[in-house]
């Protein structure tokens, strides 16, 4: 186990050695000051929340961003000009995968895998076929079917982070079998936010090999379980500066919380359920749905509930909350919402909103927000008749209100007229939320509601879903967090294979027992009453 002091004053040199890095994007410092080294051999695990200034460090690394002067990168004790060239990355053994995967959607898995070699390969090697056998081949070892001819654009985000994983570490063992055995460095930045519990289990082997050849390994992500799982080391950054590197033996989950953002938490969020949800009335019934992988399927939501669906990935619970809000076609099923009842095959986004249902999916950048709006802009998108008169905009009345939802939603900056892409994700997230709950809806859909936020967004996020709740509203949250579900959720629906195999009521809510019944293979009884 690395120990807590750096790689130099235990007598190595450092693989990477990272000297007062800064950079600034205007009048914001991103990074200010940040210091870190990587000894060989050691996985290195990098958190802070979003804003914190961890993927513009990374982004600095692989050369994205020029940092200010007086920033030192020093790679196995060469100092690397800056910012770092495509070619000194491939020379230097740097790897990465980064947030967004840089992946080229409109290429195929292979020319995706050679993208480095398409203009300097012989034309020969560039050939479909001599691609697709290559592909073949390099994908081999890592235990995963993917098609060398399909479109990336095609594949799901398990399957797209996966290609990225394999192209990196190829590439990583292409420069140690080069150079001889000097150490490279693989940099992984939030790529387990893809991946179902499989592949993260089967990452970890990767990463552990990895680890023992010599190679060393920065390990970026939210889930504070897996840092504390995987990594030697951590490096907490936060508010663009480091906090501390210490030893991931010497540190508890607390306490990293707490370095993190720089309060204690509140981690359990059961006082906040609602309470008697049990002999309330159930406000929605969704019967006989059905969808690409779903089938069949029923249930009902009671007045203040939260109900969970869960699964493994592909078992069809990610589709339900798109399907009840019309973003995806359902092929059979029946809404009935208060005294209404709808047909599912005819509902679209349009109806839903009308009928009093609001959809937070997963896809925040690309299906929740629109990001070369402003914040405030994004906030009244959904009630902005609220501020129409005889074909008037009320500017003003649309700003104060705006400005109050970014106090109690604690988004930040404070500024309305910020760019919505400009902010972190937990912001965004927290902007979205906002958006939706403005309009007072009777039915919330959740699909994975903090994916990709940080730990004090989380929480915020957490508990103005269970306010919802309070104040009447039923709530649907489909996630593969089962941590956060246990937390969450009054009840929770299990799903395998489109069918729900298990319902855990509240006393049953625990990761373990959502997690285990995924593997459960029998249907239960479908419900209508909300049992």
């Amino acid at each position: 186990m690395m120990s807590a002091a750096s790689a130099e004053a235990l007598g190595q040199e450092p693989v990477l050695s990272v000297r007062n890095v800064s950079k600034e994007f205007g009048a914001t410092r991103a990074l200010d000051g940040v210091s870190f080294d990587l000894a060989a051999g050691e996985v290195h695990g990098l958190v802070g929340e979003n804003g914190s200034g961890k993927s513009t460090l990374i982004k600095t690394l692989s050369g994205l961003h020029l940092p200010e002067p007086g920033s030192v990168i020093e790679v196995a004790g060469e100092q690397v000009p800056l910012p770092i060239s495509a070619a000194s990355l491939q020379r230097l053994g740097l790897r990465f995968v980064h947030q967004d995967l840089m992946l080229a959607p409109t290429l195929t898995v292979a020319e995706n895998l050679f993208v480095n070699e398409l203009s300097t390969e012989p034309s020969w090697l560039l050939r479909d076929s001599q691609l697709r056998r290559r592909a073949e081949a390099m994908l081999a070892p890592y235990g995963r079917e993917l098609d060398p001819a399909a479109k990336v654009g095609t594949l799901a985000a398990a399957d797209q982070a996966h290609l990225a994983i394999v192209r990196a570490v190829s590439g990583l063992r292409r420069h140690h079998a080069l150079a001889r055995a000097a150490p490279g460095v693989l940099v992984l930045d939030e790529v387990t936010a893809f991946l179902p519990s499989a592949g993260r289990a089967q990452l970890f082997e990767l990463i552990h090999e990895i680890a023992a050849q010599g190679d060393s390994v920065v390990f970026v992500s939210h889930y504070l379980d897996e840092v504390l799982e995987i990594t030697s080391r951590i490096t907490v950054l936060r508010d663009g500066k480091l906090v501390s590197t210490v030893d991931t033996a010497d540190v508890a989950g607390d306490d990293l919380v707490e370095m993190i953002i720089g309060r204690r938490i509140g981690t359990d969020l059961t006082d906040t359920h609602t309470d008697d949800v049990d002999g309330r009335p159930p406000v929605v019934t969704v019967s006989d749905l059905s969808g690409p992988v779903v089938r069949g399927l029923g249930f009902s939501i009671r007045e203040g509930e939260v109900l969970g669906v869960a699964g493994l990935i592909g078992s069809g619970f990610e589709e339900i909350p798109a399907l009840l809000f019309g973003a995806q076609q359902a092929t059979t099923g029946r809404l009935q919402l208060g005294e209404q009842e709808f047909e599912m095959t005819s509902m679209t986004p349009s109806a839903a909103t009308g009928r009093g249902i609001a959809f937070v999916p997963e896809d925040r950048a690309g299906a929740g927000a629109a990001g070369a709006l402003t914040v405030e802009e994004n906030l009244s998108l959904q009630v902005i008749s609220r501020y129409q008169r005889r074909g008037l905009l009320h500017r003003s009345r649309l700003h104060h209100d705006a400005a109050a939802l970014l106090d109690d939603y604690d988004i930040r900056p404070r500024d309305p007229g910020t760019k919505m892409a400009n902010l972190s994700g937990g912001n965004q997230q927290k902007v979205i939320m906002a958006k939706w709950l403005a309009t007072n809806p009777s039915l919330l859909l959740l699909h994975e509601p903090t994916h990709g936020v940080d730990v004090g967004s989380r929480e915020q996020i957490l508990l103005r879903i269970r306010k919802a709740a309070h104040d009447g509203m039923a709530v649907l949250c489909a996630s593969s967090d089962t941590e956060q579900l246990s937390e969450l959720c009054d009840r929770v629906l299990v799903l395998a294979r489109g069918r729900v195999v298990a319902e855990l009521p509240g006393h049953s809510l625990t990761k373990e027992a959502i997690a285990g019944a995924g593997y459960l293979t029998t249907p239960i009884k479908q419900m209508t009453e909300g049992s």
